[in-house]
């Protein structure tokens, strides 16, 4: 074999060997960024999870915020409750103090996070000092997940 003809041989050979080496390469790439991008949503969806478990969040700290104004002479029709209604940004409240019961301050709140008039929480103030969430996981309005906030920190009951 000729020297020209050898020369050939290898150079083809040597391309042949590094094309199927980028193939390789470039065909494995995609599949760990898959996995990678598994692993990440995984991980923010425990995230989420957990953040919507038992995290303070701001607009719980606003909700506490409303509890503690002062009850507004406006008496319901049948004389045995004060109500507060107001649609914010963030969410829908409906407050109730009853005051037949004996309240002198707003003890009960409804919440409506995505404003589809239907409740997701309906938190209950005690005169101890407790406060209590109960979530509607389904938005159905019935509330199958109970919190007791301690320390800052939701407690499923």
């Amino acid at each position: 074999m000729k020297y020209s003809t050898f020369r050939i041989v290898r150079l083809t050979v040597i391309i042949g060997i590094c094309l199927t080496l980028l193939i390789i390469v470039f065909s494995a790439i995609p599949e760990k960024k898959q996995i990678v991008s598994d692993n990440s949503r995984q991980i923010q969806q425990s995230i989420a999870a957990k953040s919507s478990d038992d995290i303070f969040t701001s607009i719980d700290s606003k909700i506490i915020n409303l509890q503690k104004m002062s009850v507004e002479k406006n008496i319901d029709k049948t004389g045995k409750n004060y109500k507060y209604y107001k649609k914010y940004a963030d969410f829908i409240v409906d407050m109730r103090c009853d005051f037949s019961k004996g309240f002198s301050y707003w003890n009960r709140i409804k919440v409506d996070l995505d404003k589809d008039k239907n409740y997701d929480e309906k938190w209950t103030f005690s005169e101890n000092g407790k406060i209590r969430k109960a979530v509607s996981s389904n938005d159905d309005e019935l509330y199958d997940i109970e919190y007791e906030l301690v320390n800052n920190t939701w407690i499923r009951r």
